[in-house]
């Protein structure tokens, strides 16, 4: 017998193991390529209610009776205060990251149902002063259809990010689709971010290590399983009675 043949031998009870390992890792991969991989442009969003107490708004109109009728300007100021206070409901924070080796290019951005718009604030780690005020103005509101938008398409360097966060009104949907982004070479990811406590947090965070260990634990289990299968099959009638 051959060293080939001998190592075949060897190996022969396990080839249903390795044929089974081979198959759930196979799958695993085309799960993760064809339905979970993300492309090169990801996008998380925040969304966060604005709840004011009741008692901001009373002292509001108490100091707001004093001012003279005069101070227009300090008329004009306290009027956008309490409308900024009514009018915001809601908080969204917009974070785009390339997390590619290459710049994005053709970058469009488009938010939809949105009632009212009240403040922005539009912060990057490439962007210089001049840059950022030109994003400023490049950011849209139309108003009479509800929409926000980029008024000319942006770039994104590899490794770098934007974030977009907006006060205002929005409509609330079930199904979170009221932003669109996407670039020259495809659409954006929108990756979903949720908060687990407990043991479903535990789980979540050491998940790798658990799938781990029970992978550690089936191969162990099948092999000793497999020594006990062959011991039995092989022993004599005579070994099996005693």
């Amino acid at each position: 017998m051959t060293f080939v043949e001998k190592i075949n031998k060897v190996l022969d009870p396990y080839y249903a193991l390795f044929i089974t390992l081979g198959l759930f890792g196979t799958i695993l991969i085309s799960i993760y390529k064809f339905i979970l991989s993300p492309t090169d442009l990801k996008v998380i969003v925040q969304n966060d209610d604005v709840d004011y107490p009741s008692e901001i708004s009373k002292e509001f109109q108490s100091i707001y009776s004093k001012i003279s009728p005069k101070d227009s300007t300090l008329i004009y100021n306290g009027t956008s205060v309490y409308n900024f206070l009514v009018t915001t409901t809601d908080v969204k924070t917009i974070h785009l990251e390339n997390q590619s080796e290459k710049t994005l290019r053709g970058i469009k951005f488009k938010h939809i149902n949105a009632d009212a718009i009240t403040a922005y604030i539009i912060s990057s780690d490439f962007f210089n002063n001049e840059e950022e005020k030109k994003m400023y103005e490049n950011l849209k509101y139309d108003k009479e259809r509800g929409i926000i938008y980029l008024k000319e398409t942006i770039d994104l360097p590899p490794k770098s990010s934007v974030k977009v966060k907006l006060w205002g009104s929005f409509k609330k949907s079930l199904i979170d689709n009221d932003i669109l982004i996407s670039y020259e070479d495809g659409d954006a990811y929108f990756e979903k971010v949720f908060e687990v406590t407990g043991l479903k947090g535990y789980i979540v965070e050491y998940s790798f290590e658990l799938l781990f260990i029970l992978f550690i634990i089936f191969v162990i289990t099948y092999h000793f399983g497999l020594r006990h299968a062959i011991r039995n099959i092989t022993e004599t009638p005579a070994e099996q009675s005693n």
